[in-house]
């Protein structure tokens, strides 16, 4: 299929044609703010705010894990597993999967995407696109590095179109939201490196005014970014201690973790209200196992990180998906943000 052009639906795909449109919409004095000093990009951050705020739920998309397999190891977890420890059961990921999906589609809308035979890890959708929320309705599409997951970006195209967001595929290899974290604003993390390369955040700067914060990732068990940011509302991020912070902390408050934290997904979590959700196996866990004290630590600090934050915290088993080195974040794509204030 042709992926979405600029043409599409007559969508505005810059600053001046997207304040234009939302002018028209809100009744809005667009020359009168030009003449008085405003650029357009001004302009559409403050008209946004019509469409997204706080009492908005938020959108987002997700894929049943129907076609889940292991068959292709693409990351360094799977290829440390033995045959037997990476075969799947699908019908208790599924189960896995949709209590995920019954917990956030209590305060969000939650958009299902069909999965497609043939595509292992469709599942793990944060990897498929980035929407970007200071622009209007855009959304820049994967370019896989990963074996096994191109094509999946062509199942969301087609529901983008349905959905009428201007859509650019990226010129550059790209994984999507799990290597690119909005804070704020036109403010942007962007993990490279690894599977992602650096001239695709440069291409969305130039092409978007995106103001990015640029992340070399080094550890082979964290080859996005996810795993080592999480920002918690809009001037606070949850950072692995081993991540440089000059830059981060000119824009946001540090909340500094272990790397083992993160190596066991401490960052890698979903937002939606004031709960914070991020997945453990712990119940599936023996004393005795190696995995079992990180874990709890793991546990613990996140525990406390929400608790001081005034963070409600909803903890989710998905050691299915596990399988694949994959955690909660994978699971879940933004099509909407709200920038929480705390």
């Amino acid at each position: 299929m042709a992926y979405s052009t600029e043409d599409v639906y007559n969508k505005p795909h810059n600053l001046k044609d997207a304040a234009a449109h939302l002018a028209d919409r809100y009744d809005y004095d667009l020359d009168g703010a030009i003449e008085g000093g405003f650029t357009h990009a001004q302009i559409v951050q403050h008209l946004n705010t019509k469409e997204v705020t706080q009492d908005k739920h938020l959108e987002l998309l997700m894929c049943p894990p129907k076609y889940l397999s292991t068959d292709i190891a693409n990351n360094k977890w799977m290829k440390k597993m033995s045959g037997e420890e990476k075969l799947v059961n699908v019908d208790k990921a599924m189960s896995q999967f949709f209590d995920l999906y019954g917990l956030l589609s209590q305060d969000a809308v939650v958009y299902l995407l069909p999965p497609k035979r043939g595509l292992q890890d469709q599942v793990y959708i944060s990897n498929c696109s980035m929407y970007l929320p200071h622009v209007y309705r855009t959304i820049v599409l994967a370019n896989y590095t990963a074996p096994g997951r191109p094509g999946e970006e062509k199942v969301l195209s087609q529901f983008l179109d349905l959905m009428e967001f201007a859509q650019y595929p990226c010129p550059h290899k790209f994984e999507g939201e799990a290597e690119m974290k909005w804070l704020r604003d036109n403010i942007y993390f962007c993990g490279w490196g690894m599977r992602s390369q650096k001239e695709a955040f440069e291409w969305m700067t130039d092409k978007f005014d995106c103001e990015n914060i640029y992340i070399k990732e080094v550890d082979e068990l964290r080859y996005h970014l996810d795993c080592s940011i999480f920002p918690l509302n809009k001037e606070c991020v949850i950072l692995s201690e081993d991540i440089p912070e000059k830059e981060i902390e000119k824009v946001a408050e540090i909340i500094s973790v272990s790397k083992k934290d993160a190596q066991f997904s401490i960052t890698n979590c979903v937002r939606v209200g004031n709960v914070v959700y991020n997945a453990t196996e712990i119940s599936e866990l023996k004393r005795s196992d190696d995995e079992y004290e990180p874990e709890k630590h793991k546990n613990e600090s996140l525990e406390k990180i929400c608790s001081d934050k005034g963070l409600s915290l909803v903890w989710v088993n998905l050691s299915e998906l596990a399988k694949s080195g994959a955690a909660l974040s994978c699971c879940v794509n933004h099509i909407s943000r709200i920038a929480y204030p705390a």
